[in-house]
C-alpha cells in the first residue's frame, strides 16, 4: 500500500467515524482523483467506495450526488459522507461498463449494452429534470465556454492546414442557446462509455466531476458523433445509435411533437460536438492520441475525417460545410486515413 493510499484510507476512516480497510487494488482512477473500495468494520461484509480529489480545483460531484439523492435517483451511487476533497458513496460492486461491452466484438452484447445504457440515460434525465433546480449556481451550463474556445481555435488550426475560414465560426458560439426545446437537466457532463456500470438492475452513471445543468441533447448526441469527448470513439453498427435514441424516447416519454423537436436539437448538438472534438483533436494529428493498452482509441486522422465528412453534409450547421470539406481534404493529403472502425462488428 502506497503512502497516498494509506493516507486516503485514514482520511476516509476519520470521515466515517470507524476503521476502514482497503479491499483489493485501487479502483480505476485518474490523475485528478483516487478511488478505493473500503470494508467497513461496523457493518459485516459491507463495503463503500471513497473518492479523493488530488488536485486543488473544486468538483461539483458531491453537489450533483446530493441533488440526485434528494429526488430519489436510482441510477447514481448514494452519497454516504463527504468532506472537502473526499467523499464516500455506496459500493455498486464489480460490473462491466458500456465501453468494455462494445469492445468485445460481439454484436449482440454491444446492442444489449447500448440499449441498457440508453434506458438508464432516460431515467437519469428524468431525475435530472428535477435535480437541476437543487444544485448551486456554480453548476450552470458551461458549454458556451468550450464553444467560444473552439470557435477561436478552429480558425487558427484551419490556417495551419492551409484552409482559410474567412467568416470564422461565429454561429458555433451560439449553439447552446439555439435549441428548439427547453429540456435542461442536471447532466453528468461526460457521457463517456466507461463512466457507468451495467448491472442486472440497470445502468448506473459514475464520475459526476463534470456535472452541469445543460440541455439533454448534449448527452444524447454522444450516440451519433460518436462519443466526442472520449477515447472510445469508434462507430456504432448501422442503425444502432438511432435504435438507442428510440429506446431513450420510450423511457423518457416524449410525445410526437416534442420528439421531432428533440431530434433537431440532437442533430445540432451532434454537429457542435463534432466541431468541438475536431478543435481538440487537430493538435494531436502528428502525435496521435495518448496510447493506453486498456483504452484502444481509434487513429486521430480517421476520427477527424469521419466527423468532417458528416459535417460536410450538415443540415444543422450548413454554413460550415465548405470548411469541413476543405479540412478533410487537407488532412487526407498529409495523412493516411481509413474508415473509422465499428464496434461490435
Amino acid at each position: 500500500m502506497t503512502d497516498q493510499v494509506q493516507e486516503t484510507v485514514e482520511l476516509a476512516s476519520t470521515l466515517l467515524g470507524e476503521p476502514l480497510a482497503l479491499v483489493g487494488d485501487p479502483l480505476p482512477s485518474g490523475s485528478r482523483h483516487q478511488v478505493l473500495r473500503l470494508r467497513r468494520s461496523s457493518v459485516e461484509a459491507d463495503t463503500v467506495v471513497a473518492k479523493r480529489r488530488l488536485i486543488p480545483e473544486p468538483s461539483p460531484e458531491v453537489a450533483a450526488l446530493e441533488a440526485f439523492s434528494a429526488v430519489g435517483s436510482t441510477v447514481t451511487p448514494t452519497l454516504v459522507a463527504h468532506a472537502p476533497d473526499l467523499f464516500i458513496m455506496s459500493d455498486l460492486g464489480d460490473h462491466p461498463d458500456l465501453a468494455s461491452r462494445m469492445l468485445t466484438g460481439d454484436p449482440l452484447l454491444t446492442r444489449r449494452a447500448l440499449l441498457a445504457w440508453a434506458t438508464g440515460l432516460a431515467r437519469f434525465h428524468r431525475a435530472g429534470v428535477k435535480a437541476r433546480v437543487l444544485v448551486p449556481d456554480s453548476l450552470a451550463d458551461y458549454m458556451p465556454g468550450p464553444l467560444d474556445e473552439a470557435a477561436d481555435d478552429l480558425v487558427t488550426q484551419a490556417a495551419d492546414l492551409g484552409v482559410d475560414v474567412r467568416h470564422g465560426f461565429v454561429e458555433l458560439r451560439d449553439v447552446a442557446g439555439s435549441f428548439e426545446t427547453s429540456l435542461e437537466v442536471l447532466s453528468a457532463g461526460d457521457m463517456c462509455p466507461d463512466n457507468n456500470l451495467l448491472t442486472d438492475e440497470g445502468a448506473y452513471f459514475l464520475d459526476l466531476e463534470f456535472a452541469t445543468v445543460r440541455h439533454l441533447a448534449w448527452d444524447l448526441a454522444y450516440l451519433l458523433v460518436p462519443w466526442p469527448s472520449c477515447w472510445c470513439a469508434w462507430r456504432l453498427p448501422p442503425g444502432l445509435g438511432r435504435s438507442a435514441l428510440g429506446r431513450w424516447r420510450e423511457v423518457f416519454v416524449c410525445d410526437d411533437s416534442t420528439w421531432r423537436a428533440v431530434q433537431k436539437d440532437v442533430e445540432l448538438a451532434a454537429d457542435a460536438w463534432r466541431w468541438l472534438s475536431i478543435s481538440w483533436l487537430l493538435p494531436t494529428l502528428s502525435t496521435g492520441w495518448p496510447e493506453r493498452a486498456d483504452r484502444p482509441a481509434p487513429p486521430v486522422p480517421d476520427r477527424l475525417c469521419h466527423s468532417l465528412d458528416a459535417l460536410a453534409r450538415s443540415r444543422a450547421l450548413p454554413e460550415y460545410r465548405s470548411a469541413a470539406t476543405q479540412l478533410a481534404a487537407a488532412i487526407r493529403r498529409r495523412f493516411t486515413v481509413a474508415s473509422l472502425g465499428v464496434v461490435g462488428a
